[in-house]
């Protein structure tokens, strides 16, 4: 199994922030993966690809997300938007660890 830093494309609200209030459902993972889902293209469909609530090491809290694939893919876990506001300023942060075995393939 491979841990793919690449696949971490968690653009759909991983860490909304609007003046220091978290906007993100269950973003520390604290009931699982309630409220979370798996984007697989169609080009990644045969993978294997499949995300966990895991404790190693998670940068704060007692839990973070483990992303998986049995081949490499180009694959993503997110959540439903954040009630945002237009015209609002907001803040998106993200801690990735890669695991030892993961792969990263660049284009030219």
């Amino acid at each position: 199994m491979r841990i793919l830093a690449h696949a971490l494309c968690l653009l759909a609200g991983l860490a909304l922030l609007a003046l220091a209030d978290d906007l993100v459902s269950n973003g520390g993972f604290e009931q699982g993966t309630a409220g979370w889902g798996l984007f697989v293209p169609d080009e990644s469909a045969d993978k294997g690809c499949r995300f966990d609530v895991v404790g190693d090491a998670p940068h704060s809290g007692a839990d973070c997300v483990r992303l998986q694939s049995d081949d490499f893919a180009r694959f993503s876990v997110g959540t439903s938007l954040a009630p945002v506001k237009s015209g609002e300023h907001y803040r998106v942060s993200v801690w990735i660890k890669a695991g030892p075995d993961a792969h990263v393939r660049l284009k030219a």
